[in-house]
């Protein structure tokens, strides 16, 4: 079972004990003078226009209008413009010089008047790929080359600039190239305007960062990143989106001209598996596998992987929530999850597949669309920035005031790097799938991998049965599939359609006879997109993956809670399985039918730690209840219409307890589904801390100080390990002549988690250094972490603040107790 952890903030001042202290004695503005961008250098001859306009993709006359007064196309009229306005060029990809060493000289010209002249700066071979980068003379900006088995490429980036010249060779003929002038928004993820290099004020990819989240709610998660299990969505594919969440250290001229040493990601393996099902479910329809295994990365061609980092070093766009190399994913170049969340993953390998930004003209922000309402739920698409939408697609720019109106998401996608995946079940009665249901529950998981596709099921039923159908997102947070299910029956009248508008619990109510039936599932639509407001979404991107459950006969009680303690059933009616309303998408309790005055109720007894369980409430409200006793003490009491709700407490002693559920009905009427429903129950008794809050007379959950020596017990389970009376100093202290921050703890503590978090107003906190199951810190740029080993697994840990830090900021601990 996964405990739901509780974090416990523990920040200090030396000598006042107030909850904060500084690392420097001065304030200094970091953002107060403006930024200074060092000059990299330059194409010889470097005349480049004030403004770079975005290029036309079609019929356009004039191209490459920044380029040195020597190239223009009358001195070059005898070489051919294509179809898109391009220049194109005729080299082979080997005569491109490759440097031998970092500060060489550098100089070539792929035609006459255009010259790339400076200093190398960075070279990276792999095995199928290799990378250079120069820095340009006259301080002009940077060339970056980049090479595969299957394709080559070039970037020059013009300091303080926002165009840039993109020279691509044809994945057919490596020796036929084009080059042309490209607003530098249209190569990375930034905002329309945005200059190189990328800085905080460059208009990056939204900040939504999971660290504040994490500050604000529990953590659900009881172990760390480096205990994550392997996922792949679809092992075996062509093509991998490899998830890194471990750190990683990255030498690719095409994002810094020094090596970027990012740090892990700091997240749980809770965490980490719900970002992945995220991701998965995004790319649901596509032959690629989603995965947190470096093996498979590595052993997949560089031309058919991307991997996307997720981290808080956000060195290569400074403040962004994330970024990448717009039609990146053939060159084998990393992307950035700065966010840490997966719609942020999934939007930037979007950028990698060569898509751009999908906005909104009405909004503050028109770059990203933040998301419309629809009458079932918020929707938005991943090209935005829609964070909070519960249905999130890839879309085609079909509603209303769409700034990006002629992207067709799809096309794109799987014409650049993806194809769709092979059609799992047939279209129609001929080649649909046959299923027989009899004794026992029959499920098929299926994809809908095109907005045309239909997945057919002949279904035989032996006895009296139900079907049911879920989208299969995230744990209930975001979705791509939109689904409609048909029922028809063996004359092919439909008896039954299920659509996002149907209550959740509606097919629970139809009882199919025995008999041959046909279920169809497609995706659907809801609302008017076009509309004014917008509302709900088109079926265009109603894609990915579903589950369709065949019951013949309701499951056991104990089954559909998954739990097998002995179950006490009391009351005027007992609770029953079920499989129409559940929260797991399969089985569930539901209170008996009730009338006036009457009650239903279940109890079950248990010697543990902690309980957590879902629940769902239908009632008149204010009248009818649904509560919930442990031992005889009452902790929930609902009524009206509450959707799934977990319950967790971890705070129980280690002993018997009795726990009960109850709906009861007033005298009056009554009111939506008149019952209450409850899902996956379960108890722990294993906790660490637990064990040590009673062998030290401490605290149930360490936020009080139970001894009164003026340290909550949670820091002294840390840095000590037993109870002590020696001064809080010796174990947290800070020096501000060596700016270093010093930790006693105790490694073996394997249920902590630490963070040490900075701030300069004292209201956004960034995480520069983390320590996960007792392991050492990792930490940012400019940040230093050592440990040595006192007695046993005492270990005092270091973390130096870097001089380059000259602004007074704040700082705190915080101590995640899983």
């Amino acid at each position: 079972m996964t405990k739901a952890n509780k974090l416990y903030p523990f920040a200090i001042f030396i000598f006042a004990g107030i909850g904060i202290f500084y690392i420097s004695r001065h304030y200094h503005n970091l953002f107060a003078d403006e930024q200074k961008i060092t000059n990299l250098a330059a194409i010889s001859s470097p005349e480049v226009s004030a403004s770079l306009p975005k290029a036309e993709k079609e019929d356009s006359e004039t191209v490459l209008s920044s380029v040195p007064k020597k190239f223009n196309l009358k001195n070059h009229s005898g070489m051919r413009i294509n179809a898109k306005g391009k220049l194109a060029l005729s080299f082979s990809a080997n005569s491109t010089p490759f440097p031998q060493n970092e500060g060489d000289s550098y100089r070539w010209s792929p035609f006459k008047g255009y010259v790339v002249e400076g200093t190398v700066d960075s070279i990276v071979r792999d095995t199928d790929s290799k990378s250079f980068g120069v820095n340009l003379e006259n301080g002009l900006g940077r060339f970056v080359y980049y090479e595969n088995l299957a394709h080559a490429g070039a970037m020059v980036f013009f300091n303080n600039r926002s165009g840039a010249h993109q020279l691509r060779n044809n994945a057919d003929n490596k020796n036929e190239w084009t080059i042309e002038e490209v607003p530098y928004h249209d190569v990375v993820c930034a905002s329309v305007g945005a200059t190189y290099p990328m800085l905080a004020s460059s208009g990056g990819y939204p900040r939504r960062s999971r660290q504040a989240i994490h500050t604000a709610n529990k953590i659900t998660s009881n172990t760390q990143r480096n205990a994550s299990s392997i996922f792949q969505s679809k092992p075996g594919a062509p093509t991998v989106i490899y998830c890194n969440f471990d750190g990683e250290v990255v030498n690719q001229p095409y994002w810094s001209y020094s090596t970027i040493d990012a740090m892990p990601s700091g997240l749980s393996s809770g965490e980490v598996e719900e970002i992945l099902k995220l991701v998965a479910e995004d790319f649901a329809p596509f032959d690629v596998n989603v995965t947190n295994d470096r093996s498979v990365y590595d052993s997949t061609p560089s031309h058919k992987r991307v991997m996307c980092i997720s981290t808080p070093t956000d060195t290569a766009a400074p403040n962004s929530g994330g970024i990448a190399g717009i039609g990146t994913f053939i060159y084998d170049l990393v992307c950035w999850d700065f966010n840490l969340r997966g719609d942020t993953i999934s939007h930037e390998v979007g950028h990698t597949l060569s898509l751009y930004h999908h906005g909104d003209s009405t909004q503050n922000s028109p770059e990203y669309h933040d998301g419309h309402s629809s009458e079932s739920r918020d929707w938005g698409p991943i090209m935005g920035a829609a964070f909070d939408a519960e249905m999130a697609q890839w879309s085609d720019g079909n509603y209303t005031s769409a700034t990006n109106s002629n992207q067709d998401d799809l096309y794109l996608i799987t014409n650049y790097g993806l194809s769709y995946r092979v059609d799992d079940y047939g279209n129609d009665t001929a080649t649909g799938e046959s299923v027989l249901v009899s004794d026992i529950l029959v499920t098929r998981n299926g994809i809908i991998e095109r907005n045309t596709d239909i997945d057919v099921f002949n279904v035989t039923y032996t006895s009296l049965g139900k079907v049911q159908i879920a989208g299969v997102g995230t744990e209930g947070m975001q979705s791509n599939l939109d689904v409609n299910m048909s029922i028809l029956d063996s004359d092919g009248i439909i008896v039954y359609t299920q659509t996002s508008d149907t209550s959740d619990d509606a097919v629970t109510e139809l009882i199919l006879e025995p008999g041959s039936y046909q279920v169809r599932v497609q995706g659907d639509s809801s609302g008017n997109p076009n509309g004014n407001p917008a509302t709900g979404w088109s079926s265009y991107g109603s894609l990915g993956q579903y589950q369709l459950n065949f019951f013949p006969d309701p499951p056991s009680f104990n089954d559909a809670i998954e739990q097998y303690s002995t179950i006490n059933l009391t009351g005027d009616a007992d609770w029953f399985a079920q499989s129409g309303t559940s929260y797991d998408g399969v089985d569930a309790v539901a209170s008996g039918t009730i009338f006036s005055s009457e009650s239903s109720s279940f109890s079950i007894s248990e010697r543990t730690t902690s309980i957590n369980f879902w629940y769902k409430v239908s009632s008149e409200e204010n009248h009818d209840f649904f509560e919930f006793y442990i031992d005889g003490i009452r902790r929930i009491r609902k009524s009206g219409k509450l959707g799934w709700t977990q319950f967790t407490d971890n705070s129980l002693n280690n002993t018997n307890h009795t726990f009960e559920w109850r709906y009861s009905k007033d005298a009056y009427t009554s009111a939506g589904a008149d019952r209450a429903w409850v899902d996956q129950v379960s108890f722990d008794q294993s906790s660490g801390y637990l064990e040590w809050f009673s062998n030290n007379g401490a605290s149930e959950d360490g936020t009080i100080d139970s001894d009164g020596d003026g340290i909550i017990d949670l820091v002294e389970y840390l840095v000590a390990g037993s109870r002590f009376a020696e001064n809080i100093s010796r174990y947290i202290r800070l020096d501000l002549s060596s700016r270093e921050f010093i930790l006693r703890r105790d490694s073996a503590k394997a249920d902590l988690i630490i963070r040490l978090l900075v701030s300069e107003d004292l209201e956004n906190w960034a995480p520069v250094a983390v320590s996960y199951e007792g392991n050492s810190f990792s930490t940012i740029d400019g940040f230093t972490a050592t440990d040595s080993s006192l007695t046993g697994s005492l270990v005092e840990t270091k973390i130096i603040l870097s001089p380059s830090y000259e602004a007074e900021k704040f700082a705190k601990l915080q101590i995640v107790l899983k």
